[in-house]
């Protein structure tokens, strides 16, 4: 019974979102993040999103991030993230599941949240351009290399700790169907 009440609950929710929504479209980001202690990534991300009269949204988006600077042939290149958006007026939050290319198990498995700003004033064709400003947790790995073992086992531990914490900025273009 439990499974039924679920099942009709997402259908019913998946068919009163878009009929309630005023707007909807694609969502579409460039950008660029940096850590804590500096490391860069660039970011490209892509989602679908339903837009109310009141200010609320909610999507769900795909998002890819590189790492630019590889201190470790062992550290992952890219990120994968996916999850769901809730947001108000220009503040969003987001999280969701994190892969990357280096993954040898599901259990490889974390996740990541994003919080920030989406500005989104410029009229570009049919669609809004705009600005995104926000913070991302997301555990990435920052690997140490040397000759001493516990100093370069410490160092990475300690840099992936701190490696955690992001802030990005992007370029944004939604596009309304």
């Amino acid at each position: 019974m439990k499974k039924y009440t679920i099942s009709l609950s997402i259908l019913l929710f998946s068919i009163f979102i878009p009929l309630c929504a005023n707007e909807h479209g694609f969502k579409f980001e460039v950008g660029a993040a940096v850590s804590v202690i500096g490391k860069p990534y660039i970011n490209e991300q892509v989602g679908y999103f339903y837009k109310w009269d009141n200010g609320f949204f909610l999507g769900g988006d795909i998002r890819i991030s590189e790492n630019i600077v590889q201190t470790s042939k062992a550290e992952p290149v890219v990120y994968f993230m996916g999850g769901p958006t809730l947001g108000y007026k220009i503040y969003y939050l987001s999280g969701g599941a994190l892969f990357h290319n280096s993954m040898t198990s599901i259990k490889d498995t974390s996740f990541y949240i994003r919080s920030g700003l989406n500005f989104s004033p410029w009229q570009w064709g049919v669609g809004k351009g705009g600005i995104n400003a926000g913070l991302e947790l997301s555990p990435t790995v920052y690997l140490i290399e040397g000759d001493n073992d516990l100093g370069a086992a410490l160092g990475s531990v300690i840099t992936t700790v701190l490696n955690i914490v992001k802030v990005n900025i992007g370029v944004t273009y939604f596009l309304p169907l």
